[in-house]
Parts: structure tokens; sequence; C-alpha cells
């Protein structure tokens, strides 16, 4: 029999957690869905054998999950939760950012104790070849600076921008909560941070949220990582440059 995972949320990234864990760890797929009638949009998870939507009435029926994945906005990933109870779960793998304050993080690692599990933060450009060699390399690092970037009137032409969860500051939106891998690249490589300034501002967009976050980390060892995210430039953008003692490294992992 197939191992059962959970994936929280049936959003464009419940669907792409969904066709991984059926395609590439032959899982199969429970979904659990705050609109249980509405079909994916994915004909793929349409048409799967392996993956069906349940309500919050069912998790009872389930003894084990080896995977639960939480996809649902940061705002409410705690409160998810909640419901699982005596079922066992192998780890659990949540979108970033986990919260989006210290107090919901604290909720969200207390319930992972108590179901006798781990959290996995997906931070998934830890695992990109480029990352391995700066990682390889970081002890000749000197600077470091990091953008990140897209139009987010562009994303999902469907449905207006000004609704989805990157604009709206309660669930958690805005460039530095929905896009900071550049802080996790910048740590990993250049160790703790001692302090940090940031400057956020709604620059160009009409929306709730932020849409331009300048950020400056103060690392213990004297570096300084300078990171600029946003909304508003009108191609995708992801590029480091990184100043060691013998050259300039640019990486752009897309």
């Amino acid at each position: 029999m197939n191992s059962v995972s959970l994936v929280i949320g049936s959003g464009s990234i419940g669907e792409r957690h969904s066709k991984n864990l059926v395609k590439y760890f032959n899982q199969s797929v429970k979904v659990l869905s705050r609109y249980p009638d509405k079909a994916f949009r994915d004909k793929f998870l349409n048409e799967s054998q392996k993956v069906s939507k349940i309500e919050l009435n069912e998790l009872e029926k389930y003894e084990e999950f080896e995977t639960i994945v939480l996809a649902t906005p940061s705002s409410i990933r705690a409160d998810a939760l909640k419901n699982l109870k005596g079922a066992k779960i192998g780890s659990i793998y949540v979108e970033v950012p986990a919260a989006i304050s210290f107090n919901e993080w604290e909720i969200l690692k207390n319930k992972a104790e108590q179901l006798n599990t781990i959290l996995y933060p997906g931070y998934n450009m830890r695992f990109h070849p480029g990352f391995k060699i700066l990682d390889s390399l970081k002890s000749n690092f000197l600077t470091f600076r990091g953008i990140f970037a897209e139009y987010l009137p562009s994303l999902h032409l469907w449905e207006s921008y000004k609704e989805r969860y990157e604009a709206k500051k309660s669930l958690g939106g805005g460039p530095l909560l929905t896009s900071h891998h550049e802080l996790d690249i910048a740590i990993s490589l250049f160790g703790p941070v001692d302090s940090v300034s940031c400057f956020m501002r709604n620059s160009f967009l009409d929306i709730d949220s932020s849409d331009h976050a300048l950020i400056n980390l103060f690392h213990k060892n004297g570096t300084v990582s300078n990171i600029d995210l946003n909304f508003f430039y009108k191609e995708y953008t992801r590029r480091i440059e990184i100043a060691s003692s013998q050259e300039l490294i640019i990486y752009e992992p897309f």
C-alpha cells in the first residue's frame, strides 16, 4: 500500500506539491481544502486516482500521514494544524514564511512538538547547484547584494492581483515575507546576524501591503548583506552579487 500524505491548501502551491508527491514519491495524496467543491485547475490532478480532496470532518479517518504539506496563506498556518490530534505524522513541510509573527511561530512550533514531529521550512534555494558552489567558497566572501523582483499584476492573470495574498498585509503579503530566500542565503553564507535595518514602502502598486523592501543585515562577523525585494520589476529577477577577495561572483539561478 502506498504511503499517504496530506496537503493542506488547494491553491497553485498545493497543486504543485500534490503533483510532485504523486509523480516523484509515489504518494497517495489527500488535499484538505477550504473550498472542497472546487475542482483543481490542473488537469493532471483532476484525473489522478492518487489525489482526492477531503473535508475537515474526514481527517479522523486517517491514523498516519507520512508527510503534511502546509500550503495555506502564511497567516493561517498554525490554525491549519489544530484539528490534527491522534494521527501519526512523519514530518511537516511548511511553505515560507512559516509564520508572519513570532507569536504564530511559537504556536506552530508547539503544535509540532505536541504531534511529535519535525517542521521543515521550504527553503528550496538551499538545494540549487549554484548555492552549493557558493557555500563551498564562503570563507573568501566580503560583501553580499541580492535582488528579487517580479511584477505582481502579471501573476495569475485570471484573478485580480489586489486580491492575492501577496497584496494583503493581514495574509502575510509584501515581498519581505513572501520572497525572502535571499535573506536565508545571506545568513547561510555569512552566518548569524547581529542587527537589521529594514525600510518598506508602497512605491507603485495600489495594494494593502508594501511592494518594496530594502534590508541590511549586519552579520556578527562584520560583513553586511544588502537585499532589495520588490513587486514592480517588469521582468522576473533573481540575482546575487558577491565580492570575494579575488573576484566578483554573479549568481542568477534562473
